[in-house]
């Protein structure tokens, strides 16, 4: 029967006590859905668009692609934003105009992208 080493278990215990506290401590200073969607509300309008006439969606990314931004796409516009993006945790706030049932809008829409950590913006894309 193998000896345990007390000095390793203990080692590997405080490891893993560091990892679990540390990822537990950037969870805590993430900003919230709400301060997400208030910081992109306030760059809308340095956009000109009036936040009144639109319907917000948001989600949580940690990957450069995601529902605005195809993984397939590599034109500069994409690409450039992607890079922005790329290494980050950041909230996705979509903006589309209000549509009444049976009718369709194209163009219009933005998507704001926020650092889910420090709250800054990150880029943006609009539709055409």
């Amino acid at each position: 029967m193998k000896k345990i080493n007390l000095k390793m278990l203990i080692g590997c215990f405080l490891v893993f006590e560091i990892i679990n506290f540390t990822s537990v401590l950037s969870a805590e200073f993430m900003i919230t859905e709400k301060q997400a969607v208030e910081i992109a509300n306030k760059e809308i309008e340095k956009l000109k668009y009036n936040v009144k006439d639109m319907e917000i969606k948001i989600s949580r990314h940690s990957d450069p692609w995601n529902d605005y931004l195809p993984k397939e796409d590599n034109t500069e516009y994409f690409t450039t934003r992607k890079n922005k993006l790329s290494g980050k945790t950041y909230w996705a706030v979509y903006y589309s105009k209000a549509q009444k049932p049976g009718t369709r809008t194209f163009g219009g829409d933005i998507c704001i992208f926020i650092d889910a950590k420090t709250g800054d913006v990150l880029t943006f894309c609009r539709g055409e």
